[in-house]
């Protein structure tokens, strides 16, 4: 191409926010396009399909934060978003590209980008949102007919990518294991500032109120906490989950607990009312790693919970290491007895368990309007390979 042509990016997701009940992506995808939108540096062009388990679909009006997103019609059931209608959409726009860029792999659309950049020798990079984290693969490979889909196809087609983005060191000493490529680290950017502050302390007694976001999952480790809650926990003591599943892991748990009143499921709930209930609560409570998978590349509520006002609790094995350090959490231990201790020092200090200035403070490091740094040398990669 020529260089004095602004670079023609297209950006490939598999959901985008206000689709939801897929985890964080479509958060972090919809965010990080936004910053490069913004950044016009590129001539950008996004394609994601409609598919959200929430509602069944988004619509084109929902998504429209930049002038060329094109979503496809896919079944709101599938993680996957798999639809042939995304194959000729996908061909045509990674072909007038310059640079493809894919936010994730081994679904529909983000395999189709890397292999339509392959054949129509485009550069591009991806983030694999924790889908090359150790455990991730280990799980993989118990799967013969999806690991040999990786190894022999898709595999493949990534070790052609130029760089790879990941959101945290964690997540980038994992992926440096599989993929010996560039690694450029961009945090999940959220608008921390739209994220209400709440200073005020409401929990009241002798008890501990924790909240868990998420989905209940084995990689969420939210069982065996909720065993060892069940042992600890008195008559004021209580923990909120709020999260779908789509299992047999969320239907048993939420069957076992649900008639204790030490344990309140509230399902699915909207952002706003995510943050008001964890302003209610004395700390987030994240025990990804406890049932032997560490596959938080991440952890979007992390700053969220933070935003409000609030400490977290949590592997310091993950991609925040330091928060007890910096005063903003506590360090989950790895043993059944060591958690009960924790949770019983937690219960008897006085409140807040640490100071909500602090607190937001710390979030604040991960607004979108501290990105600028991070986009801009992703852009000046994508400028580079682009005009070779």
């Amino acid at each position: 191409m020529s260089t004095d042509r602004t670079v023609r990016l297209l950006a490939v997701a598999t959901h985008l926010l206000p689709a939801r009940g897929w985890g964080g992506v479509a958060v972090t995808a919809r965010t990080f396009f936004e910053l490069l939108a913004a950044n016009n540096r590129s001539e950008l062009s996004i394609i994601a399909s409609d598919a959200c388990r929430e509602t069944g679909h988004i619509s084109q009006t929902e998504v429209s934060f930049t002038p060329r997103v094109s979503i496809y019609p896919a079944d709101a059931k599938d993680k996957s978003a798999f639809s042939w209608a995304a194959i000729p959409l996908l061909a045509r726009s990674i072909y007038r590209s310059d640079f493809v860029y894919s936010a994730g792999i081994m679904t529909w659309p983000t395999t189709l980008a890397a292999i339509g950049a392959t054949l129509f020798r485009r550069p591009f990079a991806f983030h694999a949102h924790g889908g090359l984290l150790e455990d991730r693969l280990a799980e993989l490979r118990t799967k013969r007919l999806k690991w040999l889909l990786f190894t022999h196809i898709i595999l493949p087609f990534l070790r052609r990518a130029c760089f790879l983005n990941c959101s945290s060191q964690f997540e980038a000493e994992n992926a440096t294991k599989i993929l010996k490529k560039p690694i450029i680290i961009t945090p999940n950017y959220q608008l921390i500032s739209s994220i209400p502050y709440d200073p005020c302390v409401h929990t009241n007694g002798e008890g501990l109120r924790l909240i868990f976001v998420g989905r209940l999952h084995k990689d969420k480790g939210i069982r065996r906490f909720c065993e060892v809650w069940r042992t600890f926990a008195g008559d004021g003591d209580v923990l909120q989950i709020i999260g779908g599943h789509d299992d047999r892991y969320g239907q048993e748990l939420i069957v076992e607990y649900s008639d204790d009143q030490r344990f309140r499921f509230l399902g699915e709930r909207s952002r706003v009312e995510v943050f008001r209930l964890i302003a209610q609560s004395d700390a987030l409570i994240l025990p990804s790693g406890l049932e032997g998978t560490l596959r938080e590349n991440f952890g979007n509520v992390v700053p969220e919970a933070l935003a409000v006002g609030r400490p977290v609790i949590m592997n310091s094995a993950l991609a925040w290491p330091d928060l007890e350090k910096r005063g903003v959490g506590f360090a989950l231990p790895d043993t059944d007895l060591k958690i009960s201790e924790l949770l019983q020092r937690l219960r008897t200090m006085p409140k807040p368990l640490a100071s909500p200035e602090l607190c937001r403070n710390y979030a604040m490091n991960f607004d979108t309007g501290n990105a600028a740094k991070e986009i801009d040398l992703f852009l000046q990669l994508v400028n580079e390979y682009a005009k070779k």
